[in-house]
């Protein structure tokens, strides 16, 4: 599992027996696993790398090209959203809080990877680079107090 939320529930992938990845949910308490998270525009693999309070989840697939595109799933309207950095070969969304914000990596053309903080409201993502880390930078989870009442 790769993220927990407040109502203990929990969010991964597994492997099949094609090699092909599936998202899901897990129900702390009730030791259950929701169906499969699966991007409907993924050629392949689908992963589920984050869920905040409101039960949205973040994380990313495997297109037609073999590039990664980020995604946000909202299990109440069953909806699927890519969301990408500007000018991004690949995006990885890997953390996502209840205010709106989505974080992970994106990879440029000539193969650096840049830290990305995204606005899931405006589908719009920021690049940053640790100055000891251009060009290998990260951002692996975003959260913030159970308290807040805004929701994305």
């Amino acid at each position: 599992m790769l993220g927990v939320n407040d109502h203990n529930v929990a969010v991964g992938f597994y492997t099949d027996a094609a090699g092909v990845t599936h998202g899901y949910t897990y129900t702390i308490a009730t030791k259950t696993f929701s169906a499969n998270i699966d991007d409907p525009f993924a050629v392949g693999n689908t992963t589920a790398a984050a869920i905040n309070n409101a039960g949205k989840v973040a994380g990313f697939y495997t297109n037609a090209a073999g590039n990664f595109n980020g995604f946000l799933f909202d299990p109440v309207t069953d909806m699927f959203t890519t969301l990408d950095a500007a000018g991004a070969m690949d995006t990885s969304l890997l953390g996502l809080n209840h205010n709106g914000e989505a974080v992970g990596f994106a990879v440029d053309m000539a193969g650096a990877m840049h830290g990305i903080v995204c606005s899931v409201t405006a589908l719009t993502c920021t690049q940053f680079d640790d100055p000891a880390g251009i060009g290998t930078t990260t951002f692996t989870a975003s959260t913030t107090s159970a308290r807040s009442s805004t929701s994305m």
